[in-house]
């Protein structure tokens, strides 16, 4: 983390004014507290030691399960002209998107109803979470991973229904891990409190955005197909399910063979990961969510991507910049090789949106402005 905030550092470093450090579901939903508090500590003094000076303790916090979702919707609806940089309405009867994130640990889902705004955030139900727990028990056969590869049979249906009564079934979860206790990494896998689905029924007429590891997961299903999915990035979840049913079906050795690097998103090492990554994907859309259409989306023409860090800066911006301030106008996106340069969509947002491997490293994203007078950065991780 120390080497990644330094890259970030070093092509803005004369402009810094603050970094703000914001932990997610890893540490939220998988450390105690105490353990918490310990980790953020040590990453205080850690970075202090490799000449990052951060002013304050309080600038690395962990955000709640519903802050993360809201952060996310801002994201959503400011990157499409819906919300503007004080996130307010742009068009005042406009309906606004509703927003829907993956990450390794947890799933979050966000959208606008008669009772104002519904945020919710799932422990365990991310990526890296469901995945470990799932390598508890596929011991004679996995269906999640392609024939050829170690004991996978490549089996969609069975995989998704795999994943289905591994979250659903409370006591043969807790059977399961009991037999695990020893084992900490088992244990960490098992440590999720029973699901609670309690999701108010949304307006048929919302548009749902899908980023992060759901744009990964159906955009790798999308590129390795022979055909295209017709409709995206809006197709109709059946049509996914079936690309991905052909996708999972495929020997070990020929998806090595016919898709290793050939997807921009897809490092070899998540390449035998993405038949998981389709299956979770369909079944929290489907089982959790209730939806059979969403919009995946990673990013805007402009190259903006859509993340909740973007929209924690611009919660942050909002509380803490005065109404008449002006804001510069070039974004910056970073890559782990490469920087291009673009124009925000509104002009008025700096943005440097990504830095990671969506599975295993936290995400680097920096979101800054500038006055006249005093420039402000803010990192987010």
């Amino acid at each position: 983390m120390a080497e990644m905030l330094r890259s970030g550092a070093r092509m803005v470093q004369d402009n810094f004014d603050t970094i703000l450090i914001r932990c997610t579901g890893g540490v939220r939903d998988e450390l105690e507290i105490e353990e918490q508090m310990e980790m953020l500590d040590h990453l205080f003094f850690g970075l202090q030691s490799h000449g990052i000076l951060l002013k304050d303790r309080n600038q690395i916090d962990i955000i709640s399960g519903y802050d993360e979702a809201a952060y996310a919707f801002n994201a959503a609806n400011f990157l499409e002209k819906k919300l503007d940089h004080k996130l307010q309405k742009v068009q005042k009867n406009e309906e606004l998107n509703g927003a829907l994130d993956l990450g390794g640990s947890s799933t979050q889902i966000t959208y606008l109803n008669n009772d104002g705004l519904f945020a919710q955030s799932y422990a365990g139900l991310g990526a890296q979470a469901v995945r470990a727990r799932l390598k508890v028990n596929m011991i004679d056969n996995d269906p999640c991973a392609h024939r050829g590869d170690g004991v996978g049979t490549g089996n969609l249906d069975a995989c998704i229904h795999t994943i289905r009564r591994l979250i659903l079934s409370d006591n043969e979860r807790l059977q399961q891990c009991n037999t695990a206790v020893e084992d900490t990494e088992r244990r960490n896998a098992c440590a999720v409190e029973p699901w609670r689905y309690e999701i108010p029924e949304p307006k048929s007429s919302i548009r749902f955005l899908a980023m992060c590891n759901f744009f990964y997961a159906a955009d790798a299903i999308r590129s390795f197909s022979a055909e295209p999915l017709e409709g995206w990035p809006t197709p109709a979840l059946s049509d996914l399910e079936e690309k991905a049913r052909t996708f999972c079906a495929l020997p070990w050795h020929q998806v090595r063979q016919q898709f290793s690097g050939k997807h921009h998103y897809t490092s070899d090492s998540l390449l035998s990961s993405r038949c998981f990554d389709a299956a979770l994907v369909l079944f929290i859309l489907r089982d959790v969510y209730a939806l059979d259409q969403v919009t995946f989306l990673l990013e805007t023409q402009s190259g903006l991507e859509v993340e909740w860090t973007l929209g924690y800066f611009l919660d942050h911006l909002r509380q803490q910049q005065d109404n008449t301030c002006s804001i510069s106008t070039t974004t910056t996106t970073v890559a782990a090789t490469n920087i291009s340069v673009g124009d925000h969509p509104r002009d008025d947002i700096v943005s440097i949106p990504s830095f990671h491997d969506q599975h295993t490293r936290p995400t680097f994203a920096a979101h800054f402005s500038s006055t006249s007078t005093t420039p402000t950065v803010s990192i987010v991780i």
